[in-house]
């Protein structure tokens, strides 16, 4: 793989982490392309016709069923995208030679109170979570030259996720309910594009890399409520609103899906094997919160 080559193939291009690749591929000496049009990941076909057309060098899967209440009703499309889809991507990939950076979750694994590892034993507490670790498990058996990367809470300015969905019940003068017993490590869509953008262009430059299974998520472990509460400091301070919120406990909440009460990654290794280093995630939120308080203005 070249740089400065069309040969990059990102899946899910039109999401949050995918839209960021495609946007800062050119500023990592890469050229990315995306399907023609959008297409489902779970359609064994329709990949093989895509990976056919492109014959990339390497494949950014950042294709994905994220929606963790939804998946708890409806597992078999969980399954189908986030399971059988990363087979058929990595049985493509094998088949036309190309390496695979894909996308994963802190959600695979279970309860535990320090910073996970990557050699972890993995016990998700929900559909998502073990939708997500069967890809892997898939990805790991098919393909040998992949690279699996871990983040969690992830949030930006492109598609949907908690910022997003907060900023927009606050336009609304919606009271909000968040969890506060819930620790998790909110991590920007545009840190992670340009972690997998990184190990790209190190693919580009040798045509191989340390392969395997790496954890990536911005610093600093938060509950929710206080990554809530700090997102609508922010956007009070640029419109003026005050929205409503209120501490309640994941009991209390109610969510569908069960989540770990302290969903941190470690995340040494990458920093030992890439020398990537994690960062904050507090002035990313503040650039996020402006351009969502900008779209709604019209701005």
């Amino acid at each position: 793989m070249s740089a400065g080559r069309a040969r990059l193939l990102v899946l899910g291009a039109g999401g949050q982490i995918g839209g960021e690749v495609m946007a800062r591929a050119a500023a990592a000496g890469l050229t990315a392309q995306a399907p023609e049009r959008p297409y489902d990941i779970a359609d064994a076909k329709a990949t093989e016709a895509i990976m056919a057309a492109a014959r990339p060098a390497a494949v950014i899967n950042a294709a994905a069923f994220t929606a963790v209440d939804r998946a708890e009703h409806e597992p078999e499309r969980a399954f189908a995208v986030n399971a059988q889809g990363a087979a058929h991507v990595a049985a493509a990939c094998a088949r036309y030679g190309a390496a695979l950076l894909h996308l994963s979750t802190d959600y695979v694994f279970g309860e535990a109170a320090t910073p996970r590892h990557e050699d972890d034993p993995i016990a998700p507490l929900n559909v998502y979570g073990a939708s997500k670790a069967a890809g892997e498990l898939a990805v790991r058996a098919i393909l040998a030259r992949h690279l699996i990367v871990r983040t969690s809470g992830v949030f930006g300015p492109r598609g949907r996720n908690f910022v997003g969905a907060i900023l927009a019940a606050a336009a609304q003068g919606r009271p909000l309910r968040v969890v506060e017993d819930e620790v998790t490590c909110p991590t920007p869509a545009g840190q992670v594009a340009e972690v997998v953008l990184r190990m790209a262009r190190r693919l580009a430059e040798n045509g191989e890399a340390p392969w395997g299974t790496y954890h990536y998520c911005a610093k600093g472990p938060v509950s929710w409520f206080a990554f809530a509460r700090t997102a609508l400091d922010d956007y009070s301070r640029l419109t003026g609103r005050q929205p409503s919120l209120t501490a309640v406990t994941a009991a209390a909440y109610g969510a569908a899906a069960r989540r770990p009460n302290h969903a941190v990654l470690d995340c040494t290794r990458i920093g030992r094997v890439w020398n990537i280093a994690q960062r904050s995630w507090r002035d990313d939120l503040a650039a996020t919160v402006a351009a969502i308080a900008g779209e709604q203005e019209g701005r």
